[in-house]
């Protein structure tokens, strides 16, 4: 029977309706003679071209059925093979690496032991470090911290207790129960370092010398999410197809082909919309979507905690088991859905609110409708493809972030939850995680649990550090390069397992019980495409696990490019611009080639505690590639790691010490000092005012005379020393901004010496001393080298060392010679030195060791004066004070008035109390300062008998060719720059036809299997063909056999129509003689 109808043109896109479809066809089929799938048939035809939800939804259609072959020669026979890697030179590498190999390794196709040419760098910390691009902000980029949504919890407890069986079966129970934990304590420190050195083109991460990636076990392990299933869709489909029907025992109108739950969630989102208004018809947001579908009681904020998940309490001495933590039925729970949701439309509805919150979130928190025909499958217990498509979302945003740096930034939306656990479980000490129970880990529970209420580091610099060499950085974090094991089955390590079909078809590793764990392990071992659709946009991203064979217990050796050619796909970014036919037709083609079962390959588990590496010849590609960037962000980074740990170690000693170490800067004459106050009474860094506050006298104390006139003798026994004189800090010259706090040294012993900024000790605290204005030139700086040429040191010597050398040991560097001692730093001019004295090492300051001052001189003459002044001491040092800065370099100093105003400024400051280790130090300045004097005065002498014609002619000279080696320089560096851009154009081309070749010889493949088939067809055809000559001679002899036979057939009947001609004239004779007798009668 035919059906005629045809849509009319006036009638409404939302019809027509089921109703009147169904009496469309009864109208038609009045007879009931039509069979059920005529009947379905029609209901789909008069179901194209409407839309019964009025443009609410963007339509598409599905993934069209991969129905063709896969490209041929993508399965290798084994997919572990053994190769002898070859010897090469490594050794610049050997200290930031481990697991070099060579000789018999296991290695994961596809992949070779052989020479690369030199790659270029595409990090983008290697930009960052050449400055082409500026350092943004990282936390807009990474969007919102991860947050909780009202009402959430409660409804995952209820659908965990109540669909146990359903989620199990469809493989996302685990991956739900994660979501019930707050994960926003989780810093973006290490999604930084890991966008910093991620690799857009291969999808891979460079930690170090080791490249690394997300694998897709990984993130099963990590999210509980599964790999193998149907592929995931989010998309509405069109009417034709979201309400198609099959048939269904005698029913004569079928059922759904989608379930239920789908189309009322549907309606319940359309009425929502509505409800919103036209203002807010763009989206509904998951606050709004969840308060609709529960009630009161249930919409509230709650966070679920790892000790009790579903908030039973305990009660104390009971003991928790496996219902405590998983209870298996929700028999006497209340339902928390409104009134009117039913359980199949509830369950439906959350999994598409976990899937746009936790699995696939984005930044605007609104319900995608499109998650609905997914949700609606896995209620069903179907298993869905999650894994793929959470993989291809991080690596497409990881990807964004690296391509958009620097210009227009906007936030990246990727659940990066699970970027943090893949961090957690390659980077033992990333996160400072609260130990769980015991049976998480013996149930498989997703790794993700482990980071609930987690903390991170968030130390930069040293993350960085750990980016650019993991053993720099051991004793804090530790680098993991094997993914865990999971639920595989033990027996399955370390033996050569077989992908086959059994005699039905079926997959060997999914007919058997306990293998879909293998299966899955086997699809995230060989490269593909991961696809992930959205509507009418599909993105593609490769996955090549080659690349990072050391998380499979492999050895890296050269990896080779094992992504299959897309037909009709000439470029990958370009994609979007395809049809919206081709694109879903190749994102097809990229799901079956991703989960293909059944090929015919062996693989290999290895074992648990497999020896991983790389291959010399891997490693010479990387040093050759990395070296110098390597080298240069550690040089970098272990720089400010070792300024952060002195910073850290100076601020423990504060909290720890007695006294209050208060570092402050002079700079000018004022000094910065921070809020904090010292708690000493005798502290000289206490002000009243502008003037500070001088330190106590000390009264009853022999005063001495100053040793800038009169010194003492040059073998005086050590052992004579007045302790009562030494103070407990180092001194320091309080108000003159000068850092040069040294003891007494003569005239004589300053041949080599120039001023320095230096730090003391005043009063416990550090000071940073800085040159003033007006005495730049004589407190210049004082280099390490030119203190260690110094001919003789007196008995209390300073020792100057370097910020960087925290990693040295003082007992190693130190040379015990009476009391000097002297460390040697190898980068002064990168850090603000220390100062410290020997022979006691006691005292801990900015992770460096500091002594403290102890004077030797105790031959000291008194030179009282009349009349002793209770504040002559600061009198004195200002007056010292103002005479060093009254020092004008810019004309000639008279020395010997200098001279003589320093001597009576000493013997007053003397006279007055102010104690020795302080008056040594001001007796050091002058001296310094006079011998600058003295030197300036010589200077100006010397250069006044120097004939500087030579000398101007030769620098000149040197000018002039030193331009013309820097103009050579800057042609070298263009000819270089254009020698680059030439090779990258040639390698490009090149690339192009690698593919092209790449290309012709998959199509030559294709080519030769299908002559082999026409030969074997055309070889069967002879055979038929000679067959069939053969049956035609024997019917040709049949033909002339019947042939004869005809002939003598007929023959023979013209003869019987003689002899009937003759029998029928004689009748006619007969008949007449009768007759005629007759008449006679």
């Amino acid at each position: 029977m035919a059906f005629n109808w045809i849509r009319p043109r006036s009638m409404p896109d939302v019809e027509p309706s089921e109703d009147h479809i169904w009496q469309e066809i009864d109208r038609c089929d009045f007879t009931q003679s039509s069979s059920i799938r005529d009947r379905l048939s029609w209901h789909q035809e008069m179901l194209m071209d409407r839309d019964t939800y009025a443009g609410l939804f963007l339509r598409s259609p599905r993934l069209p059925a991969f129905e063709s072959e896969l490209p041929v020669g993508h399965d290798p026979t084994d997919w572990i093979v053994t190769l002898r890697l070859r010897h090469s030179d490594g050794s610049s590498l050997d200290r930031i690496i481990e697991g070099l190999s060579y000789g018999a390794q296991d290695v994961l196709q596809p992949t070779a032991d052989l020479a690369e040419q030199i790659g270029t760098i595409r990090l983008l910390s290697y930009s960052l470090s050449r400055h082409e691009v500026e350092e943004q902000q990282y936390d807009s980029i990474f969007g919102r911290p991860f947050s909780m949504l009202k009402g959430y919890v409660c409804w995952a407890r209820y659908i965990l207790r109540a669909h146990r069986r359903v989620l199990q079966q469809a493989g996302v129970y685990r991956a739900i129960y994660a979501s019930l934990f707050d994960y926003s304590r989780l810093s973006y420190s290490w999604l930084q370092a890991l966008a910093e050195h991620w690799d857009s083109i291969t999808n891979t991460c460079w930690i170090g010398p080791n490249e690394m990636t997300i694998t897709l076990w990984d993130l099963q392990l990590i999210s509980g999410l599964p790999t193998l299933g149907i592929p995931y869709e989010e998309c509405i489909p069109p009417d034709y197809d979201l309400f198609r029907r099959r048939p269904v025992g005698h029913s004569r109108r079928g059922e759904f082909v989608y379930s239920d739950g789908l189309h009322q969630s549907l309606a319940h989102y359309c009425r929502l919309r509505r409800l919103r208004g036209h203002r807010h018809r763009d989206a509904v947001p998951l606050d709004s979507w969840i308060k609709s579908l529960l009630i009161h009681e249930a919409y509230i904020l709650l966070v679920a905690q790892p000790h009790d998940p579903f908030g039973i309490d305990l009660q104390y001495g009971e003991q928790s088991s496996v219902e405590f933590f998983e209870p298996g039925t929700a028999a006497g729970i209340r339902p928390v859905t409104a009134r009117g949701i039913s359980e199949e439309t509830s369950l439906v509805a959350f999994i598409a609110t976990w899937l746009c919150y936790f699995v696939l979130p984005y930044q605007s928190r609104v319900l995608r409708p499109g998650t609905l025909l997914m949700a609606s499958v896995i209620a069903t217990g179907r298993r869905v493809s999650l894994a793929p498509v959470v993989l291809a979302r991080i690596y497409r945003g990881f990807g964004q972030i690296v391509a958009s740096y620097g210009r227009r930034q906007r936030t990246v939306e990727v659940p990066w939850h699970y970027v943090h656990g893949w961090v957690h479980m390659h980077v033992a000490g990333a996160f400072s995680c609260a130990e769980l129970p015991d049976h998480y880990r013996d149930h498989f529970v997703p790794t993700l649990l482990q980071l609930a209420r987690a903390t991170s580091a968030t130390d930069r610099a040293q993350i960085r550090l750990f980016m650019f060499s993991p053993l720099h950085t051991a004793d804090r974090f530790r680098l993991v390069y094997r993914s865990p094991i999971g639920d595989l089955p033990p027996q399955s390590f370390g033996v050569s397992l077989a992908d086959s079909q059994t005699d039905r078809g079926v997959p060997t590793l999914l007919s058997r019980g306990g293998y879909l764990s293998i299966a899955s392990y086997f699809i995230s071992m060989r490269p593909g495409w991961l696809c992930y659709r959205r509507d009418d946009t599909v993105f593609l991203e490769g996955y090549n696990p080659n690349r990072a064979a050391r998380q499979f217990g492999f050895v890296q050796a050269t990896p080779l490019d094992g992504l299959p050619v897309l037909p009709g796909v000439p470029d990958v970014r370009h994609f979007s611009s395809l049809p919206s036919s081709t694109r879903l037709e190749v994102a097809a083609l990229t799901w079956a080639f991703l989960l293909r079962l059944g090929t015919g390959s062996h693989f290999l588990i290895a074992l648990a505690d497999a020896s991983t590496g790389i291959s010399h010849l891997r490693l010479s590609w990387i040093r050759h590639t990395f070296s110098s960037f390597f080298e240069l962000g550690i040089q970098r980074y272990s720089r400010r790691v070792r300024r952060s740990r002195h910073s850290r170690s100076s601020l423990e000693q504060r909290d720890c010490a007695p006294t209050h170490v208060e570092p402050f800067r002079v700079q000018g004459r004022r000094r910065k000092r921070s809020p904090e106050s010292s708690t000493r009474r005798d502290d000289p860094g206490r002000s009243c005012g502008h003037r500070p506050v001088p330190p106590p006298f000390d009264r009853g104390q022999p005063r001495s005379r100053t040793s800038y006139e009169q010194r003492a003798p040059q073998h005086a026994p050590v052992d004579l020393h007045d302790t009562s004189h030494t103070p407990h800090v180092s001194p320091i010259l309080e108000q003159f901004g000068m850092g040069t706090a040294c003891t007494s040294l003569g005239l004589d012993e300053f041949l080599h010496v120039t001023t320095t900024t230096l730090i003391g000790v005043e009063g416990g605290r550090p000071v940073s001393s800085q040159p003033i204005d007006g005495a730049t030139d004589v407190t210049s700086r004082l280099g390490v080298e030119q203190i260690a040429s110094s001919p003789t040191l007196s008995d209390s010597t300073w020792l100057v060392v370097s910020d960087s050398l925290g990693e040295l040991s003082p007992d190693a560097e130190c040379t015990h010679s009476g009391s000097t001692q002297l460390l040697l730093g190898s980068d002064v001019g990168d850090t603000t030195t220390e100062l410290v004295t020997h022979p006691s090492l006691t005292q801990v300051v900015s992770g460096l060791e500091l002594s403290f001052f102890e004077s030797r001189s105790v031959f000291r003459a008194r030179r009282p004066f009349s009349r002793r002044w209770s504040r002559g001491v600061q009198y004195a040092v200002a007056a010292l004070q103002i005479l060093l800065l009254r020092v004008d370099l810019d004309t000639s100093p008279d020395l010997f008035s200098f001279h003589t105003e320093a001597c009576l400024l000493l013997d007053f400051a003397a006279s007055c109390s102010l104690r020795d280790s302080l008056l040594q130090m001001w007796e050091l300045s002058c001296r310094t300062v006079e011998f600058g004097l003295f030197q300036l005065q010589y200077t100006s002498w010397r250069l006044s008998c120097i004939v500087l014609t030579d000398l101007e002619t030769e620098a000149r000279a040197a000018w002039d060719s030193m331009r013309g080696g820097r103009l050579d320089l800057d042609l070298g560096l263009q000819a270089l720059q254009r020698y680059q851009r030439d090779i990258s154009e040639e390698q490009i081309e090149l690339l192009g036809i690698e593919a092209e070749l790449r290309a012709l010889r998959q199509r030559g493949r294709a080519l030769l299997v299908r002559r082999q088939e026409i030969r074997a067809v055309a070889t069967h055809t002879e055979e038929d063909f000679s067959s069939l000559a053969a049956d035609v001679e024997h019917l040709e002899d049949r033909l002339s056999f019947f042939t004869e036979e005809f002939d003598s057939a007929r023959r023979r009947l013209e003869l019987a129509e003689e002899e009937r001609e003759i029998l029928q004239d004689r009748l006619f004779r007969v008949r007449r003689q009768i007759s005629s007798i007759q008449f006679r009668l």
